[in-house]
């Protein structure tokens, strides 16, 4: 049976399951199916983000013109050429449009004032936090725009904003700007490396930033791309917009604060004193003031506004599934019998004391023999024998005396989808060889290899194995990028590379045509490596150029040669690495207010 022969029921649950590129490739296939996902109710929202629609150019497609009409929800979220032209010129069309994300792009609210008059049906709105597309250390917002952005906001419901903690956090300006809004949720992403400060001529008073705010959830993201032990992000007490919610409002609270995927301390209000303990066998201290507490590292501060929240079992119940992927299962401390209940597994690899003893090997009655190191092997076939799909993250702390091994024959390495490696450690001279040959379902792999034992040579070798690999994450030194890409370009369903030098003079960057020309679905390159200014604008207009050669205006291109250059620290493009447990999670619902999280994770 083909798929025009089903019947228009199956055909539109199947279209409702497909990401936005699919969907568009069926419209594209015939005039039935075509019909089918033009029909109302069928196609309600639109996903621009990691893919190859992500490009401004697709709103002048005819698809996006048969569609606009009925969507509800469109997130174009990252698209890096997305204008005011062509945003307002999309928005246009959609009569019946509810939320829209523009964060992580150069939308401004400026910008946004001008798309909401051809589309007032927007209720939920995602955006950066910026005025002005210049870059400076301070900027005075004319009042004209202060009085237009407050008539913009008071007609949503959720607002997200995206910017740097100078605005968001150690300023009121934003509540400011709220103050007539009445929203179900507010939340800050705080991820922005640009220092630019907003200011306003007028005085702001405290007691009127407050107006119907039942929820709001701030997030501060940093250090999420590269290995930075110098450089942090630190809160050592409460900003000034959170000390004004916390004055102004009873709260009950839970504050976990991370040091890296596994390390964590948690205070909590007198209501979850015994919430962690009972679900994810953590210990918690009761504190009666949030203020008090200190931020360094990574931390998550939730808070619910006391009159507001239903603190009944079907509210309990959802704060957990909410708050899984915030404690991946650690073999350290979390009970063997509760691995089904976890799709993420933290393993911290330790050698074990009498490793050393077995290092050389003897055979009685002959000469003495050289052998190799000793191995190790990693199999996991018992502990997820019950469990279909597994992401899994290690961290080898002095595997410096004995190598691993993957033994081809474990089934659990075919239930693999996501793979973190890092730590010090001796792979075995197979290990990347079964690894690409025997997960067959590995998606994203981030690798980060230590000083003493690199192995971006070694994963060249042997990535063209896999058949199912689309996001790759790497982190070496002294990387052969010749030889690297050319084996990438044989992947042909790459779609997102993040690839990290950190060697003080990184080898010459080779042609990218290969890469560029056999993969279709490569969405972003994101590249750090040292170089001299002049080298990286050579290599910019070569890599642009190729982007133009190969139509790709949807690709993301970074060329990064120090810390901090790249505008965000974290988007969406480097959030499918998992990088850090500590990371922007849907609102759990009406009631629950989510407000901080800081993340300057070390790599």
């Amino acid at each position: 049976m083909y798929l025009i022969d089903l019947p228009n029921e199956i055909l539109i649950i199947i279209i409702k399951k497909l990401d936005l590129k699919s969907v568009y490739h069926l419209y594209e296939t015939c005039s039935h199916l075509k019909n089918i996902v033009c029909m109302y109710n069928v196609l309600k929202t639109c996903s621009m983000t990691l893919n190859t629609m992500a490009t401004a150019c697709s709103f002048k497609l005819n698809f996006f013109k048969d569609i606009s009409g009925h969507l509800l929800e469109l997130n174009a979220s990252g698209v890096a050429d997305l204008d005011k032209t062509s945003l307002v010129r999309a928005v246009k069309s959609m009569k019946c449009l509810k939320s829209l994300d523009v964060s992580f792009t150069k939308i401004t609210i400026v910008d946004l004032i001008e798309a909401y008059k051809v589309c007032p049906t927007i209720k939920n709105i995602s955006c950066n936090f910026m005025f002005d597309k210049e870059k400076k250390n301070t900027i005075k917002i004319p009042q004209k725009y202060l009085v237009e952005s407050q008539n913009l906001f008071q007609n949503f419901d959720n607002i997200n904003f995206v910017g740097n903690a100078g605005n968001l956090l150690y300023s009121n300006l934003a509540l400011w700007i709220l103050q007539k809004a009445k929203l179900n949720n507010l939340r800050f992403t705080v991820a922005e490396n640009e220092n630019t400060v907003y200011e306003i001529n007028e005085e702001i008073e405290e007691d009127k930033l407050i107006g119907n705010i039942k929820c709001m959830s701030v997030y501060v993201l940093n250090d999420w791309r590269m290995n930075n032990p110098g450089i942090g992000s630190f809160l050592y007490s409460m900003p000034s917009a959170l000390s004004t919610l916390w004055f102004m409002k009873k709260f009950e609270f839970i504050a976990i604060i991370k040091g890296d995927k596994a390390q964590h301390s948690i205070y909590v209000s007198q209501m979850f004193k015994n919430f962690f303990s009972e679900h994810f066998q953590i210990d918690s201290k009761c504190v009666n003031d949030i203020r008090i507490i200190h931020y360094i590292g990574n931390a998550v501060i939730l808070l619910w506004n006391v009159s507001e929240m239903v603190p009944n079992k079907a509210f309990f119940s959802n704060l957990k599934y909410k708050l899984m992927d915030f404690f991946p299962f650690c073999n350290k401390h979390n009970d063997i019998s509760t691995v089904d209940q976890y799709d993420w597994f933290f393993f911290n690899f330790e050698p074990e004391k009498n490793e050393s003893s077995n290092s050389s090997n003897y055979v009685p009655e002959f000469k003495k023999q050289r052998v190799g190191p000793p191995k190790q092997s990693i199999n996991f076939d018992h502990l997820f024998k019950n469990k279909k799909k597994i992401k899994l993250t290690w961290v080898f702390n002095n595997y410096l005396s004995c190598s691993v091994f993957l033994p081809s024959q474990c089934q659990y390495l075919r239930k693999i989808t996501y793979l973190s490696l890092s730590g010090n450690v001796h792979y075995s001279g197979e290990f990347f060889n079964v690894l690409f040959r025997c997960c067959e379902q590995l998606k994203t792999l981030n690798i980060e290899a230590p000083t003493l034992s690199p192995c971006a040579s070694s994963i060249a070798r042997n990535i063209p194995l896999s058949q199912c690999i689309k996001n790759l994450r790497l982190v070496d030194k002294r990387i052969n990028f010749k030889l690297l890409f050319s084996s990438l370009s044989q992947c042909h369903i790459l779609e997102n590379i993040h690839i990290i030098d950190v060697s003080s003079e990184c080898n010459e960057l080779c042609d990218f045509s290969t890469l560029f020309e056999k993969c279709n679905n490569l969405y972003c390159l994101f590249i750090y490596a040292s170089m001299s200014s002049t080298a990286k604008t050579q290599k910019l207009q070569m890599l642009n150029k190729l982007k133009a050669r190969y139509c790709k205006p949807y690709l993301n291109l970074q060329l990064c040669t120090k810390y901090g250059e790249s505008r965000f620290n974290y988007d969406p493009y480097i959030d499918v690495f998992k990088l850090n447990p500590i990371k922007p999670i849907e609102l759990l619902y009406s009631y629950f207010i989510f407000l901080l999280i800081i993340d300057s994770q070390k790599y």
